[in-house]
């Protein structure tokens, strides 16, 4: 077996999440600009969960706990599976709110275009 832990990339994918969510949130909360913001935060947030689903296949793939404890390959291949489907929720809905007010104020109907 060698040394390579599919896990510890998990906790580094978990890592990098939290410190861009509070960067991205912070930045939100002291008035940066919503579509800046989603342009730049909307492709790192999907990208973090296309590296976590493949987090989820190396886990399931190489059964990451091995014989004996199968149901902890489950129990984190399953919430590594969530992760990762949250954060492209995450990055979807940061990219398409940045497309949705550039949209709506090119056509003069969005709260910026108004005012």
């Amino acid at each position: 077996m060698g040394s390579y832990n599919p896990l510890v990339f998990v906790l580094g994918l978990v890592a990098a999440a939290g410190v861009s969510g509070v960067a991205y949130l912070l930045a939100l909360a002291r008035g940066g600009d919503e579509r800046a913001l989603g342009r730049l935060y909307g492709p790192l947030f999907l990208t973090i969960g296309l590296f976590s689903l493949g987090a989820v296949a190396q886990l399931y793939w190489t059964n990451w706990a091995g014989r004996p404890i199968p149901h902890y390959t489950e129990l984190f291949g399953v919430a590594t599976g969530l992760f990762a489907f949250m954060m492209i929720l995450a990055g979807l809905t940061t990219v398409g709110n940045s497309i949705i007010i550039h949209f709506s104020e090119a056509l003069g109907v969005g709260p910026q275009a108004r005012g």
